[in-house]
């Protein structure tokens, strides 16, 4: 948030785009799936968790607009973000920064998924099914 105020938007869409990508492969992680470039990451993400209509459609124009942006902010150097780009981040930023790394911890050990998964000393994989009963009701 402070590098969105002090207008560094390349540097905010950056590190946005980079908190999406690493929630996205955590998430995968808990499937049991292990990728790191950026395409594997967002393909897989679509096809377990989009396409299953576990997360809306929506999320993924959202990883969409956030990997233009911070593809277009690092690789030209003549790029500027535009004020609708900007909304965009400003809107995210807000929305993800009342949330500590320890709350979003918080929250998620609480849910159903992972406190059925949950074995002390085990490392136990939450389903997409657990997740999908989960959020779907």
């Amino acid at each position: 948030k402070d590098t969105f105020q002090l207008k560094y938007y390349k540097t905010s869409a950056g590190r946005l785009y980079y908190a999406v990508f690493n929630l996205m492969r955590a998430l995968l992680n808990c499937d049991g799936i292990e990728m790191k470039h950026h395409s594997g990451v967002i393909s897989e993400f679509r096809k377990r968790y989009i396409k299953t209509q576990i997360m809306e459609c929506s999320v993924s124009d959202l990883i969409s607009q956030l990997y233009d942006i911070r593809s277009k902010s690092d690789y030209s150097v003549f790029y500027e973000i535009s004020a609708e780009d900007k909304q965009l981040i400003d809107k995210m930023i807000d929305k993800l920064a009342d949330y500590s790394t320890t709350t979003l911890v918080s929250i998620t050990h609480n849910q159903a998924p992972w406190r059925d998964a949950y074995s002390q000393g085990k490392n136990t994989v939450i389903t997409t099914d657990a997740i999908r009963r989960y959020y779907n009701g």
